[in-house]
């Protein structure tokens, strides 16, 4: 009778920890897993001693990028890079929607789909009404010194993406106000975004 052995490696894994951490190539915050992965010897699929050293690496969630360790050591200013960048958009949006006074439900609306889609994750209309009556809320030199702190650091194309999120949420309730508009328009230049350059994002919009 003859019999087979059916022998070879592989790697067991097991999750240290999960938490949340600023994800360079999803460029939001997202879940992160922290996992070792140990090679192991098997027979019959069955593993029996470690082959070895082990390796450990962080998994996005999302994207299921895998990272060295050492990408969550570097989550403190990441996420502070990002924290300043949600603020600052916020404060934009929120003095474009009370260029005209009061923020209709559809503007409230509008700058909680746009929080959303900057920072990555779920921002409801409840969570943007205590933003509009904060002191100073609406003020836009306050949102200028905030966005000419995060600029520097931002892509082109990020800078176009927040200039897009500031001329919907003009246009919530219908065609943007003057006051609006001049709203955008200074907040854009901060952000190195012409007036020729943003007549060209309009177009986009409107197409």
């Amino acid at each position: 009778m003859l019999l087979f052995l059916f022998f070879g490696s592989r790697n067991v894994r097991r999750t240290l920890e999960e938490g949340e951490f600023h994800c360079p190539r999803c460029r939001a915050v997202r879940r992160y897993e922290l996992v070792h992965a140990q090679p192991h010897g098997h027979v019959y699929f069955i593993p029996l001693f470690k082959l070895g050293q082990g390796q450990e690496y962080v998994r996005c969630q999302s994207c299921r990028t895998r990272f060295h360790p050492n990408v969550l050591r570097g989550d403190t200013d990441a996420a502070a890079a990002h924290a300043s960048l949600a603020s600052a958009c916020a404060a934009a949006l929120c003095s474009v929607v009370l260029a005209d006074g009061n923020a209709s439900e559809a503007e409230v609306s509008a700058v909680a789909r746009e929080l959303s889609a900057i920072g990555g994750a779920r921002v409801d209309a409840e969570d943007v009404r205590p933003l509009l009556r904060q002191p100073g809320a609406g003020e836009v030199g306050q949102a200028e010194s905030m966005l000419a702190r995060v600029a520097r650091s931002l892509r082109a194309e990020e800078r176009e993406e927040i200039a897009r999120a500031m001329l919907r949420a003009s246009a919530a309730d219908g065609d943007p106000s003057p006051a609006a508009a001049a709203v955008v328009r200074r907040l854009a230049s901060v952000l190195e975004i012409t007036p020729t350059h943003l007549r060209g994002i309009v177009a986009e919009l409107a197409g």
